[in-house]
Order: C-alpha cells, then sequence, then structure tokens
C-alpha cells in the first residue's frame, strides 16, 4: 500500500517537531508516564509517585 502522508505535510511535521523540540520532549515524558502508571506501576511505585507529586507540589507554590 501507498504511503497516505504527502511529502509536504511529511516535511511540515519535521519543521514543527524541530522549532518545538522542547515541548515534544515534555509530551513524550507525560505520555510515557501515563502509560506506566495504568499498565505496570505496583502499589510500591504508586506511594513513590504519590511522594514525588507532594514535593514537586510544594517546591512549585
Amino acid at each position: 500500500m501507498a504511503d497516505k502522508t504527502s511529502e509536504a505535510q511529511k516535511a511540515a511535521s519535521k519543521r514543527y517537531r524541530d522549532k518545538n523540540r522542547e515541548k515534544n520532549t515534555i509530551q513524550s515524558y507525560k505520555r510515557s508516564g501515563r502509560k506506566f502508571i495504568r499498565d505496570h506501576a505496583t502499589l510500591d511505585d504508586l506511594e513513590e509517585f504519590k511522594q514525588l507529586i507532594a514535593d514537586r507540589e510544594k517546591e512549585l507554590k
């Protein structure tokens, strides 16, 4: 089956990714974290995350 994405669209997507590298990295981290929590985290992992979240909230306030 032929590739359905045009060369112009591929180039535009690459320019966007290159221009917004940090934003893309952050979004990737969020997706990975959510996937880990939903599919693989143990109760111990979740407790550790709760503590990390509480600490981070204090930093941001």
